[in-house]
């Protein structure tokens, strides 16, 4: 009898380590991530309820019991951004300098230790930078899907992340 409890607690650690993410979610590590890219179709009314500002985007995150995306790893930036280039466009992930102009750090705080920022080199993308106004982090589809600071009130898709437990 012994026997038969110790293997089911056995049994019970084992799928709860295999635990999948929700329907929706890719699993990368102990967390399960969700891009707004995969809601809907290639209608207007499906993009618009992929698109959200940064805030809201925040907002739908902490509905799903997530957050925007914290990326700490390399192989997790690797992740995130393949999951940004299934979208084809700019990604909304969970980092800001509001609070200090060019200090980066996660939505929860946390110093980024990863970083993917990469310069604009055409002129007219120069011309027209504020990067004083820009203080949302996203994956930009146009930078080849690297970082870039923007500003928040932008419509874009969204990258939630949350812990797989």
């Amino acid at each position: 009898m012994l026997k038969l409890i110790v293997l089911s607690i056995v049994l019970l650690a084992v799928f709860k380590a295999i635990e999948a993410c929700p329907q929706g979610w890719q699993q990368f590590q102990n967390s399960c991530y969700f891009s707004s890219a995969s809601i809907g179709d290639n209608s207007y009314a499906s993009k618009a309820k992929r698109s959200k500002h940064w805030y809201s985007a925040q907002r739908e995150c902490k509905k799903l019991g997530a957050t925007l995306a914290e990326i700490n790893s390399q192989a997790e930036l690797q992740f995130v951004r393949k999951l940004a280039m299934r979208g084809r466009r700019t990604s909304w992930i969970g980092g800001t300098d509001s609070a200090n102009k060019g200090e980066w750090k996660w939505i929860s705080g946390a110093p980024m230790t990863v970083s993917d920022f990469k310069p604009l080199t055409s002129k007219q993308m120069i011309k027209y930078d504020r990067p004083e106004r820009q203080d949302c982090l996203a994956i930009a589809g146009y930078l080849d899907f690297h970082w870039r600071g923007i500003f928040c009130i932008q419509g874009y898709e969204y990258i939630c992340e949350k812990a797989n437990n």
